[in-house]
């Protein structure tokens, strides 16, 4: 998504506004999403979290001390709903992850962590919690990306630099013919009440399976890291600041 393609936001408001009419439940697939716009991102949360939340200070951007404005807040807002868009004024959110979830998807992730119970299914993420802006050469040939800014939620949480570990833990959901290539055990369409990733979270939103940890106070979830950060693993796109 660049700045001036408004496409995905434009499907996302349309589909909070008709499809997603009346959900109670939202299980949120962001296995193979390794990035995108930070506008993306607050206008996803927008449209997820409580009602009484929307409009509330999301996160911020935390740049270095040659910047002027060190610390740059970004909230949810009703307006970024536009005429057809919603909030769906949920209490929970299922998201799937993979070890390729990077970027704006644990931005998301993040950010919606203090307002609501966000339960993680799959394996550890990449950790990008890291902001970029997109520079491109006039004559197309050569685009750059470099890193200008710590992203944080609205309680001060950056600390996922390491990957944010499931609640859920599905590695078993994934083998790897090599570093850059999946292949599921058993491939299902997504959508399909059998997909592996899938089915944990109807299996908890059933009460067929339930959480080692209590899902009924927002905010209290203890964040997990884990060891290791490879380079390789971040090779991967930031959340991209909208200039």
């Amino acid at each position: 998504k660049s700045d001036d393609d408004t496409s995905y936001d434009n499907h996302l408001k349309s589909l909070s506004g008709s499809d997603f009419n009346g959900v109670d439940e939202f299980v949120l697939d962001l296995r193979y999403n390794n990035g995108g716009a930070l506008s993306s991102g607050i206008l996803l949360c927008t449209i997820l979290q409580p009602g009484n939340q929307v409009g509330n200070k999301l996160g911020y951007l935390q740049y270095n001390d040659k910047q002027k404005n060190k610390k740059v807040q970004f909230n949810t807002n009703k307006s970024l709903l536009g005429s057809n868009g919603k909030n769906l004024n949920l209490k929970t959110l299922y998201v799937l992850v993979s070890s390729s979830s990077a970027s704006a998807s644990e931005m998301v992730i993040n950010s919606l962590e203090p307002f609501m119970n966000v339960v993680v299914i799959g394996e550890t993420t990449v950790g990008k919690n890291v902001g970029s802006l997109e520079y491109t050469s006039d004559d197309k040939k050569w685009e750059m990306h470099p890193i200008v800014c710590q992203i944080y939620n609205s309680v001060d949480f950056t600390d996922y630099a390491d990957g944010i570990a499931p609640d859920v833990q599905l590695d078993e959901a994934f083998t790897y013919v090599d570093a850059q290539t999946v292949s599921p055990i058993e491939m299902f369409p997504l959508g399909d009440p059998n997909e592996h990733l899938f089915k944990a979270a109807i299996d908890l939103i059933d009460g067929k399976n339930t959480l080692t940890r209590s899902i009924d106070a927002p905010g209290t979830v203890a964040y997990k890291k884990v060891p290791g950060n490879s380079i390789d693993r971040k090779a991967t796109g930031s959340v991209i600041i909208n200039k």
